[in-house]
């Protein structure tokens, strides 16, 4: 599926570039579509460089330029939702894990068996679930600030 989605995005870029204008310089209208193609076929990376093409190149093309904007607020808002479903699903795995192993080195520690690389194990599982969360966090925030504006 994303390999269709990429071809899609890709086979848009090739067609609009193919659809220059008489000097070779692609219009802000054209930018903007395919910014747009790009986020319809979910490469919201080639769809956020195409607006900034459209903004560094037509300064002068106010009504293109609103629109991009609420097209980049749109993006960032689906990149950030995609991002926080993949880092909640891997946060929800690295707790799974955190928590099995501090169990196992506090019963380690109770019986007087804790090896140092255990503790160490429990200590970079504890730092990656906090960064997980960090990030998990601000992309919320992100969100949140999208759809507030």
């Amino acid at each position: 599926m994303k390999i269709l989605r990429l071809s899609l995005c890709l086979f848009c870029f090739a067609l609009l570039l193919c659809c220059c204008t008489r000097d070779g310089v692609r219009s802000a209208g054209e930018w903007l579509e395919a910014a747009r193609a790009c986020y319809a076929a979910g490469d919201y990376a080639g769809g956020i460089a195409a607006i900034d093409s459209l903004r560094s190149q037509w300064p002068e093309a106010v009504a293109e330029r609103r629109e991009a904007l609420q097209l980049y607020k749109t993006i960032e808002l689906a990149r950030a939702e995609r991002e926080v479903a993949l880092i909640d699903s891997t946060l929800q795995a690295v707790q799974s894990l955190y928590d099995q192993a501090r169990a196992e080195a506090e019963a380690a520690i109770a019986t007087g068996t804790a090896t140092a690389p255990q503790l160490e194990a429990v200590t970079r599982l504890k730092l990656r679930r906090d960064s997980l969360e960090g990030a998990f966090n601000f992309q919320c925030a992100k969100i949140k600030k999208i759809k507030k504006e």
